[in-house]
């Protein structure tokens, strides 16, 4: 968003942000299976008719996705209205996915709950059962991570490498949320949970550099 546009009104602003923001989780899911497919496809069959088939397609799609970016971005000035639209709309598709999944077979409210899950089985790791501010941590951070995954990617040169880093920093937003948030109270709480979160580093390693990292 930039400040330099003229208005399109508070509800204009608003509405443009909350569609934006609330659509990239399904535009950023697309392109994820898209490049996922692409990369799995170039390792089983390199250089393939089908391999090359599916890189442009997930080439076009990323494209796509750049061009939805660039057309908000030039549409839509910052001020209070559209980090208000930005925000809410960060947060709905999954408030509303969590909630419609017992009724609804859809994609986001199960992909919401397997996330809730994935973080309570960090949180009970072994490792970290001496550190509730650990397990806090990992189960914040895991589900902060995947909520990173079907983020978009935007000018990008090499998918897999950027998207590790945008899920890398989404977990760590989201395992230092909740100690931030309670203050320093927590400080040694955090010093031993990063101790703990250590160990697992050799193990996570691996899976980082699968991402380019």
């Amino acid at each position: 968003m930039s400040d330099t546009q003229n208005s399109n009104g508070w509800f204009g602003d608003f509405s443009s942000a909350l569609m934006h923001h609330a659509g990239n989780p399904i535009y950023g899911g697309f392109q994820l299976w898209d490049n996922a497919i692409t990369r799995a496809l170039q390792a089983m069959a390199p250089g393939s008719q089908l391999a090359n088939w599916s890189a442009g397609q997930a080439n076009a799609f990323n494209n796509a996705v750049d061009n939805r970016e660039s057309s908000y971005q030039a549409a839509t000035p910052t001020n209070t209205a559209s980090l208000a639209g930005a925000a809410l709309g960060e947060i709905a598709p999954w408030a509303l996915g969590a909630g419609a999944s017992k009724f609804i077979p859809g994609l986001l409210g199960p992909f919401a709950n397997g996330i809730t899950r994935a973080g309570d089985a960090a949180a009970s790791a072994p490792a970290l059962a001496s550190s509730p501010m650990a397990q806090i941590m990992a189960n914040e951070g895991v589900k902060g991570m995947l909520f990173g995954a079907p983020q978009p990617i935007t000018d990008s040169s090499n998918y897999w490498s950027d998207k590790g880093n945008q899920m890398a920093t989404w977990g760590a937003m989201g395992g230092l949320s909740a100690p931030l948030a309670g203050g320093p109270q927590f400080a040694p709480q955090i010093g031993d949970a990063l101790t703990k979160w250590g160990q697992y580093l050799p193990v996570a390693q691996p899976l980082l550099g699968g991402f380019g990292l």
